[in-house]
């Protein structure tokens, strides 16, 4: 039952966050047309992610430790604005590990692995544990869209990500940007998703 009421919050919670941003972008006039017409006459780009420890082992070649709990979960709705380059965020989580969230990080899918391209909340207590934060980009990247990470085990991140980098906008709109929540369990990652679109 309380894995149900979990779920059902999650579900609940990015649910009322996609409706709320659909909801700005309907206000700024609708006519139909193609998808791509429909981007471009809104100006916003809606995205969501499952995120799930199962992913763990395809993008780190590590899967994550053998206590972490198997009712780790979590989801996001995103909402891209194509004329400002921002991106706005909802992240919900329930189920981590010990005592829950300690960094949350987009990263991107490149040939040189899975490096952090912004991060959310946190920081690793030694600045060599993350072996790509040195290519973390700037400021706003090192020190986090929201700062400090909510305690606990269950909760959300909310925010916005301002002026995207070309380069990452292009990862956002092709699929190869996903969302990764680390614990102290899993200092690499407890749970992650890909990035998919849901409307353009």
């Amino acid at each position: 039952m309380k894995l149900f009421k979990q779920i059902f919050l999650l579900a609940f919670s990015s649910c009322i966050f996609l409706f709320s941003n659909l909801s700005a972008v309907h206000a700024h006039g609708h006519k139909g047309g193609s998808a791509e017409g429909q981007a471009a006459e809104n100006n916003f780009l809606t995205f969501k992610v499952d995120l799930s420890p199962r992913l763990e082992k395809q993008l780190d070649g590590k899967a994550v430790e053998p206590n972490t709990p198997k009712g780790a979960m979590g989801m996001a709705v995103l909402s891209y604005d194509i004329e400002k380059a921002n991106l706005h965020f909802f992240i919900s989580y329930a189920g981590l590990s010990g005592e829950g969230l300690v960094m949350a990080h987009f990263h991107s899918k490149d040939k040189q692995g899975n490096p952090i391209v912004q991060t959310i909340c946190g920081q690793p207590e030694k600045p060599g544990m993350v072996k790509d934060w040195p290519k973390t980009k700037d400021n706003q990247g090192r020190e986090g869209l929201t700062k400090t990470c909510p305690s606990g085990n269950s909760g959300y991140l909310k925010g916005k990500w301002e002026h995207m980098e070309p380069s990452a906008i292009e990862e956002l709109k092709t699929g190869k940007m996903n969302i990764n929540l680390h614990t102290k369990l899993n200092m690499k990652g407890e749970i992650d998703g890909y990035i998919t679109v849901l409307s353009q």
